[in-house]
Protein backbone atom coordinates (compact mmCIF):
# COMPACT_ATOMS: atom_id res chain seq x y z
CA UNK A 1 0.00 0.00 0.00
CA UNK A 2 1.18 3.53 -0.80
CA UNK A 3 1.22 5.55 2.14
CA UNK A 4 -0.56 9.17 2.19
CA UNK A 5 2.05 11.88 0.98
CA UNK A 6 1.47 15.13 0.08
CA UNK A 7 -1.09 15.39 -2.70
CA UNK A 8 -1.57 11.81 -2.88
CA UNK A 9 -3.82 9.91 -0.94
CA UNK A 10 -5.21 6.18 -0.58
CA UNK A 11 -8.98 4.73 -1.00
CA UNK A 12 -10.67 1.79 0.33
CA UNK A 13 -14.24 1.01 -0.70
CA UNK A 14 -16.60 -0.53 1.48
CA UNK A 15 -19.31 -1.88 -0.75
CA UNK A 16 -21.59 -2.64 2.22
CA UNK A 17 -22.38 -2.82 5.87
CA UNK A 18 -20.40 -5.94 6.43
CA UNK A 19 -18.18 -6.40 3.51
CA UNK A 20 -15.44 -6.46 4.25
CA UNK A 21 -15.63 -6.65 8.26
CA UNK A 22 -13.77 -4.40 10.58
CA UNK A 23 -10.41 -6.58 10.69
CA UNK A 24 -9.83 -5.72 7.39
CA UNK A 25 -10.11 -2.29 7.73
CA UNK A 26 -7.71 -2.18 10.31
CA UNK A 27 -5.02 -4.09 8.42
CA UNK A 28 -5.39 -1.74 5.52
CA UNK A 29 -5.46 1.12 7.47
CA UNK A 30 -2.05 -0.47 8.76
CA UNK A 31 -0.51 -0.98 5.93
CA UNK A 32 -1.70 2.71 4.40
CA UNK A 33 -0.10 4.56 7.34
CA UNK A 34 2.43 2.72 7.93
CA UNK A 35 5.41 5.34 7.45
CA UNK A 36 3.82 8.21 9.82
CA UNK A 37 4.74 8.25 12.91
CA UNK A 38 3.07 5.56 15.43
CA UNK A 39 1.48 8.60 17.28
CA UNK A 40 -0.30 9.28 14.29
CA UNK A 41 -0.66 6.02 13.08
CA UNK A 42 -2.89 5.06 15.94
CA UNK A 43 -4.82 8.47 16.13
CA UNK A 44 -5.43 8.27 12.36
CA UNK A 45 -6.93 4.60 12.94
CA UNK A 46 -8.85 4.83 15.81
CA UNK A 47 -10.77 8.35 14.22
CA UNK A 48 -10.93 6.30 10.97
CA UNK A 49 -12.71 3.18 12.48
CA UNK A 50 -14.80 5.40 14.50
CA UNK A 51 -15.61 7.36 11.06
CA UNK A 52 -16.68 4.08 9.54
CA UNK A 53 -18.65 2.56 12.51
CA UNK A 54 -20.65 5.57 12.59
CA UNK A 55 -21.33 5.75 8.93
CA UNK A 56 -22.10 2.15 8.57
CA UNK A 57 -24.13 2.32 11.02
CA UNK A 58 -27.06 5.07 9.92
CA UNK A 59 -25.21 5.67 6.32
CA UNK A 60 -26.00 4.41 2.91
CA UNK A 61 -23.64 2.43 0.96
CA UNK A 62 -21.19 1.94 -0.86
CA UNK A 63 -18.59 3.80 1.70
CA UNK A 64 -15.35 5.57 0.74
CA UNK A 65 -12.88 5.96 3.21
CA UNK A 66 -9.98 8.21 1.94
CA UNK A 67 -6.55 9.34 3.75
CA UNK A 68 -4.41 11.61 2.10
CA UNK A 69 -1.86 14.41 3.98
CA UNK A 70 -2.86 18.14 3.06
CA UNK A 71 -0.42 20.55 1.11
CA UNK A 72 1.78 21.72 3.85
CA UNK A 73 2.65 18.18 5.45
CA UNK A 74 1.39 19.22 8.77
CA UNK A 75 -2.34 17.57 8.70
CA UNK A 76 -3.85 13.80 7.92
CA UNK A 77 -7.42 13.88 6.43
CA UNK A 78 -9.32 10.82 7.41
CA UNK A 79 -12.52 11.20 5.59
CA UNK A 80 -15.48 8.76 4.71
CA UNK A 81 -18.21 9.30 2.20
CA UNK A 82 -21.09 7.63 2.05
CA UNK A 83 -24.84 7.59 -0.40
CA UNK A 84 -27.11 9.18 2.40
CA UNK A 85 -28.28 12.49 1.01
CA UNK A 86 -29.10 13.88 3.89
CA UNK A 87 -27.96 13.94 8.02
CA UNK A 88 -29.15 14.11 11.27
CA UNK A 89 -26.88 16.85 12.83
CA UNK A 90 -27.56 15.48 16.46
CA UNK A 91 -27.00 12.34 15.60
CA UNK A 92 -23.12 12.76 13.75
CA UNK A 93 -22.14 14.75 17.06
CA UNK A 94 -23.22 12.59 19.40
CA UNK A 95 -21.79 9.46 17.82
CA UNK A 96 -19.21 11.32 16.79
CA UNK A 97 -17.64 12.54 20.46
CA UNK A 98 -14.85 10.56 20.39
CA UNK A 99 -13.56 11.77 16.72
CA UNK A 100 -14.13 15.35 17.68
CA UNK A 101 -11.60 14.34 20.84
CA UNK A 102 -8.97 13.38 19.01
CA UNK A 103 -9.00 15.54 16.10
CA UNK A 104 -8.38 18.62 15.72
CA UNK A 105 -10.93 20.25 13.25
CA UNK A 106 -13.67 17.56 12.29
CA UNK A 107 -16.93 18.26 10.04
CA UNK A 108 -19.67 16.73 7.30
CA UNK A 109 -19.54 17.81 4.02
CA UNK A 110 -23.29 17.66 1.81
CA UNK A 111 -22.01 16.18 -1.63
CA UNK A 112 -24.17 15.29 -4.84
CA UNK A 113 -25.56 11.72 -4.37
CA UNK A 114 -24.08 11.84 -0.58
CA UNK A 115 -22.07 12.89 1.92
CA UNK A 116 -18.36 12.88 3.47
CA UNK A 117 -17.28 13.03 7.20
CA UNK A 118 -13.94 14.06 7.63
CA UNK A 119 -11.30 14.94 10.57
CA UNK A 120 -7.96 16.49 10.37
CA UNK A 121 -5.09 15.24 12.48
CA UNK A 122 -2.22 17.72 13.06
CA UNK A 123 1.19 16.24 13.08
CA UNK A 124 5.16 17.78 12.44
CA UNK A 125 6.76 15.41 9.77
CA UNK A 126 8.94 13.19 10.34
CA UNK A 127 9.65 14.47 14.02
CA UNK A 128 7.69 11.45 15.21
CA UNK A 129 5.43 13.87 16.96
CA UNK A 130 1.73 14.45 17.34
CA UNK A 131 -0.35 17.19 18.53
CA UNK A 132 -3.14 16.20 21.01
CA UNK A 133 -6.08 18.49 22.44
CA UNK A 134 -5.52 18.91 25.89
CA UNK A 135 -7.18 21.06 28.79
CA UNK A 136 -5.27 24.26 28.38
CA UNK A 137 -5.43 23.67 24.20
CA UNK A 138 -3.13 21.42 21.71
CA UNK A 139 0.05 20.13 23.10
CA UNK A 140 2.83 18.61 21.41
CA UNK A 141 3.64 14.85 22.01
Amino acid sequence: MIPPQHGVGVILVLPDYTDPPPRVVETWLADALVDLPAPVRLQAALVALELVSCTRGWGTAPFVVRLSVTGSGRALIVSVTDGTPGYDAATIGSDLLLVAGLSHTWGVEQRTGGRTLWASIGFEPGSGNIRVPGPGGWTQW
